[in-house]
């Protein structure tokens, strides 16, 4: 069997956690490399982040990156589409293979669209997810007053890395992606790389194994 290697860019470490926990032994048919940027600028690293791919014969590298820039949201997103057009003219295989996608409301915002996954994780909740994450302006409070206040009371506060852990191979991307415009997008576009393992809930798949 063939096995497709993806590098993942990713901003900060709760996004680690979820994807390597998430695709860890599930899909081995895919070997993912998690790169996390730990808040710095992706377009900033982005000459070595290509040049370490193509060294270690990623198939992919796919930057997934918060729509959180201040005063423009998306400007993160569109300095790395802007150098990814600037790549192709070196090299025009790289449309397939170097992709970028804006997190809209961040990673706690395409969890919060699977309300079935998070009333699953964490039951006393009973969340209930009115519209798209798309229009909630604070996700990551969302999660703090409608989702850990509601299972724990007031004695276990809210924290990015530990609900992305709780939620890695609980979400359902076909399902959130209904309530995400921006997961829609990105899974709209790579579902076709990641696949789905039949029987497994989760539709994330990769491993957590680096490339020799």
């Amino acid at each position: 069997m063939t096995r497709r290697h993806l590098y993942l860019v990713v901003d900060g470490p709760s996004d680690a956690v979820f994807w390597t926990k998430q695709a860890r032994g599930h899909y081995p048919g895919i070997v993912l490399k998690v790169h996390d940027l730990n808040r710095r600028t992706p377009a900033g690293e982005f000459d070595k982040i290509i040049a370490d791919a193509k060294d270690m014969n990623y198939d992919y590298v796919l930057f997934l990156t918060d729509e959180d820039a201040d005063p423009d949201p998306r400007a993160n997103v569109t300095a790395i589409a802007e150098r990814i057009q600037a790549l192709k003219k070196d090299d025009p295989t790289a449309a397939g293979r170097v992709k970028a996608f804006g997190v809209c409301r961040g990673l706690e915002g395409w969890l919060l669209s699977d309300a079935a996954a998070i009333n699953r994780v964490f039951p006393r909740a009973d969340f209930k997810l009115k519209g798209k994450t798309d229009s909630i302006s604070d996700c990551k409070g969302e999660v703090q007053q409608k989702v850990y206040k509601r299972q724990y009371g007031q004695a276990h506060p809210f924290t990015e890395r530990e609900f992305a852990g709780k939620m890695a191979c609980q979400v359902n991307f076909d399902r959130a992606a209904q309530c995400s415009d921006s997961l829609a997008s990105f899974w709209a576009s790579m579902r076709h790389i990641f696949g789905q393992t039949p029987g497994h809930d989760s539709t994330i798949p990769g491993t957590k194994e680096p490339r020799q």
